[in-house]
């Protein structure tokens, strides 16, 4: 029963987790695929290197958790959502870092902001 109740505990907020890594998924798709004509090893190893990060900071976020709450201040955790939050955070700005490396991302951003510059000049608030 203790394992399956941890199991459980675990699982809550596994949604932030899954959230953040279609985000960086999508996002580094959209970059290998800006960066054509090279070999696809190197992205798939960043890739799996992100991840592997991610899952150390959850780990790392759970033995925060437990030494602080648990130890420390005599509380129990009721979820990991926590954790998972840190963990979609942390996988947002990753695939927000991704994004920022493609070209034609950053030219488009760029377009829009003297767009949207040139159109706040002449909009009359």
């Amino acid at each position: 029963m203790i394992v399956r109740r941890r199991w459980r505990s675990l699982r809550s907020g596994a949604g932030w987790s899954w959230t953040g890594a279609a985000f960086v998924l999508v996002c580094w798709g959209i970059w290998v695929v800006s960066v054509r004509g090279t070999d696809l090893a190197v992205p798939v190893i960043g890739l799996v290197l992100v991840f592997a990060t991610a899952v150390l900071l959850f780990v790392l976020a759970r033995l925060l958790g437990r030494a602080i709450l648990e130890r420390t201040l005599d509380r129990t955790r009721p979820s990991a959502w926590p954790s998972h939050l840190t963990v979609c955070a942390f996988l947002v700005a990753t695939g927000i870092t991704f994004l920022q490396q493609t070209w034609w991302i950053r030219d488009s951003g760029r377009w829009l902001g003297d767009t949207w510059g040139n159109l706040a000049g002449w909009w009359p608030l």
